[in-house]
């Protein structure tokens, strides 16, 4: 079932990466976008957040690592364009990384605090080739559903199956999330984080 994962994912950091509350403000309302333009900036704050870690000059991952976006692209020309300055933080726990928390960069942030509203780690997050071809062509944000099951927001199951997640979160088991998605020919996503949380894996029910 998880052989078609692309090389790029599989070398992808196993670490979750959040946005600060106002960060995401910041991100979602400062300039006159379309919503074409802020899925493209959310999409450049995180690769440049991967970028600035897996292109570091030292062996050693710092404290945090500053990167710009660019917020509104109107003018087609980039030095005359507005900039949103923000900054990766490396979260860690016990001393080790544990994942990336994008904030403003005058935000004060402490880098052992648990991740805000994260309920379990996710390992590492992968997708199968027809999510990623979704997502790819825009027709999916992956993002929002993983948000939802690192939550605890299961999505459309029923209620035993839900109280069975519970369950799986207080006893080490593997956690199923179910969301009915707007796409064309596919009506539902699966997400599914393995027991020993080393990996989570988005699918749709065609592929299982």
């Amino acid at each position: 079932m998880f052989n078609d994962l692309s090389k790029q994912q599989d070398e992808s950091p196993k670490t979750p990466i959040v946005f600060s509350e106002k960060a995401w403000h910041a991100m979602n309302l400062e300039g006159d976008a379309t919503p074409e333009q802020l899925f493209q900036r959310k999409d450049d704050a995180v690769l440049a957040a991967l970028e600035a870690i897996v292109l570091r000059t030292t062996s050693d991952v710092q404290a945090f690592y500053d990167i710009e976006v660019p917020c509104v692209i109107t003018t087609g020309d980039l030095s005359k364009d507005h900039w949103l300055k923000l900054r990766v933080v490396v979260l860690r726990t016990e001393g080790r990384p544990c994942g990336l928390h994008i904030t403003l960069r005058d935000e004060v942030h402490d880098p052992e605090q648990r991740v805000p509203g994260l309920f379990f780690p996710p390992g590492q997050v992968v997708a199968t080739k027809a999510v990623h071809a979704l997502m790819k062509q825009r027709r999916l944000e992956a993002s929002v559903y993983v948000n939802r099951h690192l939550t605890g927001d299961w999505g459309d199951l029923g209620d035993e199956d839900k109280q069975s997640n519970e369950y799986a979160l207080e006893h080490g088991l593997r956690l199923f999330s179910a969301y009915n998605i707007d796409t064309e020919g596919e009506d539902k996503l699966w997400i599914i984080t393995e027991a020993d949380r080393s990996c989570t894996t988005l699918l749709l029910p065609s592929e299982y």
